[in-house]
């Protein structure tokens, strides 16, 4: 299993580190593609370990094409909120990433592939995850801003 997302992931970033050439982007404009999207990424990480889940919806972007998928189950924005909405205050999402990949695509795209492990803390049941993740994160406006993306947790192999 974690050899076929290893292989899913070299393919998504390779593919991504071919486009940039032809996009046009400049070594300077890719390096500061890779700066800017790493910085919104640690406001992710930074939110959730705060609780701050109002700022953290906020690097959702609000666009009609946002599209995540959760464990092979499609989540609309809706879901997104629905979700961060009911975490209680109290609960902090801490999450460490693992070969965090920053590929810029185009100008004003990026793609993070990683793996993570994540950790609730204040629950009533401590929980613990891992898995792999992409995102595709888009310059709006308001800043960078999460397009589309996927998360998928490690699931054990329980023979039949």
């Amino acid at each position: 299993m974690r050899r076929a997302i290893v292989a899913l992931f070299v393919a998504l970033v390779a593919g991504a580190r071919c486009m940039p050439s032809q996009s046009g982007l400049t070594a300077s404009r890719g390096a500061a593609i890779r700066d800017s999207v790493g910085t919104a990424l640690n406001d992710f990480r930074r939110y959730s370990a705060a609780a701050q889940w109002d700022s953290l919806m906020q690097l959702y972007s609000a666009d009609s094409s946002f599209r995540w998928i959760e464990n092979g189950r499609r989540v609309g924005i809706a879901g997104v909120r629905n979700a961060l909405s009911g975490l209680p205050p109290t609960l902090r999402v801490e999450t460490t990433y693992d070969s965090t990949e920053i590929a810029p695509v185009a100008p004003g795209i990026g793609v993070v592939t990683m793996y993570y492990q994540t950790r609730f803390v204040g629950s009533p049941t401590p929980v613990q995850f891992g898995g792999a993740m992409s995102m595709v994160w888009t310059h709006e406006p308001r800043g960078w801003r999460i397009l589309s993306g996927h998360s998928s947790s490690a699931t054990p192999f329980r023979p039949r």
